[in-house]
């Protein structure tokens, strides 16, 4: 992967000058892996990633909670469907409806036809999952999806409107999950979780984000962030620090080091920092 930086809304006071990072693939590049280090595929351009806080889900964690089995009863008479995204094109009507929800739920200029297009082409997802109501042949939602050798990734669900499908979007990731699972795949990626409408993903049993350094299991520590808006860097945030169960900077890196099984490494830098 070729990276390159962004700058982004600096703020020389504090010495904090964010970048946002992308990538682009390259020919020999593992996708499962770029998935693995915190990387996203944008829906902007074929072959182009971003970094930012991924979802995921350790699939030998996860375990369906009652509320999730509650979901399945609820929404009983939805079944799905599977089909490769080599043989099957939206049709006008399909994508009318999805528009539709598109403005519903995210807004009006949210993401483009083209863009969703191109999420559905077999050079971002290579298999569709469809739900349709029993006794009737209307499609009552979809979910493109990467189905890759050690993991999954879910782009985004589209609920047609017309259904009025109480509770099957839920359904939808759910049944996604535990197909992954018993498809022997060790992690579904289920996007980012910024903002506090995205939270539902903790519902989920062995959910763990991409912190900027590490995949960190503590929801606690998620949901700090998604209430943060301003304030300094992680490296530099107190709170932050005493989630990650340290006090200094110095402490943290040992951590990271030692998650990366670099022991040895981190002692010689941290030690170099503080003479």
């Amino acid at each position: 992967m070729k990276l390159f930086f962004s700058e982004h809304l600096p703020h020389y006071e504090s010495y904090s000058f964010p970048y946002q990072v992308w990538g682009l693939q390259e020919p020999n590049d593992d996708r499962n892996d770029l998935l693995s280090r915190g990387f996203l595929p944008s829906r902007m351009k074929i072959g182009l990633w971003y970094l930012a806080r991924s979802f995921r889900i350790d699939l030998t964690k996860f375990i369906a909670s009652s509320e999730n089995r509650r979901v399945i009863k609820k929404t009983i008479p939805y079944h799905f469907t599977i089909q490769s995204s080599s043989t099957y094109k939206i049709s006008n009507s399909e994508l009318l409806w999805m528009r539709q929800y598109i403005i519903d739920t995210i807004g009006e200029v949210a993401i483009s036809d083209h863009a969703i297009k191109r999420i559905f082409s077999p050079h971002l997802s290579n298999t569709v999952f469809m739900w349709r109501k029993q006794d009737d042949d209307r499609i009552a939602g979809m979910v493109p999806v990467m189905v890759l050798k050690g993991s999954m990734f879910y782009w985004m669900a589209f609920l047609n409107p017309a259904m009025n499908a109480s509770g099957l979007g839920s359904r939808m990731m759910l049944e996604a999950i535990q197909w992954a699972q018993k498809d022997g795949l060790a992690h579904a990626y289920l996007g980012t979780v910024y903002k506090p409408s995205a939270l539902y993903k903790t519902n989920f049993s062995g959910g763990e984000f991409f912190d900027g350094a590490r995949w960190n299991s503590s929801m606690e520590a998620l949901s700090y962030l998604v209430e943060k808006h301003d304030g300094p860097d992680l490296f530099r945030d107190n709170t932050w620090l005493e989630l990650a169960g340290v006090s200094t900077m110095s402490e943290y890196l040992k951590v990271l080091a030692l998650s990366e099984g670099r022991q040895d490494q981190a002692g010689q830098t941290v030690d170099s920092q503080e003479n």
